[in-house]
């Protein structure tokens, strides 16, 4: 099935294409439908195409010796994948469809041509995956910087060592 235009055009990821540019930006999408638990991608595995989830959500999750830890959750009109189709890396992180999700696939041929672009819809396009990168190195922070004041608070309650007065 198909999406009205001012659905698609009311999500984040397609707020500045005008009607005709998010016509010529989908035409060439697949769109996927993917059920609730459903592996997307794994960690590790190779870049094959990133996601713009239109309903449902995404969950983007990595191991740990406890089990599995969510690092985000993207809902509609947010991009998946796009980092390791930029960097050319594996996948960091492995997603699932955390509900009964759609979304529109960009592959990397399409995502490389758009890359190469020069058009208003490519500008747009990769305006869109710049916001969502920076978005992840934000929250690739964050993380960091909880896991860090967690580590520091378990060595301090753990040491044996007086404290050094100052």
């Amino acid at each position: 099935s198909t999406f009205a235009e001012e659905t698609l055009s009311s999500l984040p990821f397609f707020k500045t294409f005008r009607p005709a540019e998010l016509r010529e930006f989908i035409e060439p999408l697949k769109r996927y439908d993917f059920s609730r638990g459903q592996l997307v991608y794994a960690e590790g595995e190779a870049p094959r195409s990133c996601l713009i989830v239109v309903r449902g959500a995404l969950s983007m999750n990595f191991s740990t010796p406890a089990g599995t830890s969510t690092f985000a959750v993207y809902g509609p009109g947010r991009m998946a994948g796009e980092l390791p189709l930029v960097d050319g890396a594996p996948h960091p992180l492995a997603c699932m469809a955390r509900e009964s999700t759609i979304a529109f696939e960009v592959d990397r041929i399409g995502f490389d041509l758009l890359r190469r672009g020069g058009s208003v819809v490519s500008f747009k396009f990769f305006e869109a995956v710049t916001t969502s990168i920076v978005g992840v190195l934000r929250r690739a922070g964050a993380h960091l910087a909880r896991i860090s004041t967690e580590r520091s608070a378990s060595a301090a309650s753990t040491s044996s060592e007086p404290p050094v007065p100052t």
